[in-house]
């Protein structure tokens, strides 16, 4: 499973969706779309800011490129979102253990 976190704002109609039918009824109803992936919600919080309205960490099978455009073609098409941004994350503990593997590297003049 690969560990993912995405930051979402949502269009006028669906973030008056959203305020309608709850912010608990959008978790359940991701949670319930990522388990179809194959993936488990771990956690979504609202976010009080200008550029993001809420945020979700998932872990899932990793996401081919196929499957993350046809992702974004369905969500973003049901016109209730205005832009997201998914980042991949690793533990502390994994970026420790491939150290070892990376190979040597030379800033430039060196």
């Amino acid at each position: 499973m690969v560990r993912y976190m995405t930051f979402g704002k949502y269009s006028a109609a669906g973030a008056a969706a959203a305020y309608k039918g709850g912010f608990g009824a959008r978790a359940k109803a991701l949670a319930e779309y990522l388990d179809g992936l194959g993936g488990t919600m771990l956690e979504m919080r609202p976010i009080v800011e200008d550029e993001w309205d809420f945020v979700v960490i998932y872990d899932v099978e990793e996401l081919q490129p196929a499957k993350r455009v046809s992702h974004g073609l369905l969500t973003f098409s049901s016109g209730a979102f205005e832009r997201s941004t998914t980042y991949t994350l690793s533990t502390i503990e994994e970026v420790d253990a491939i150290r070892a593997e990376m190979p040597g590297y030379r800033a430039p003049g060196s």
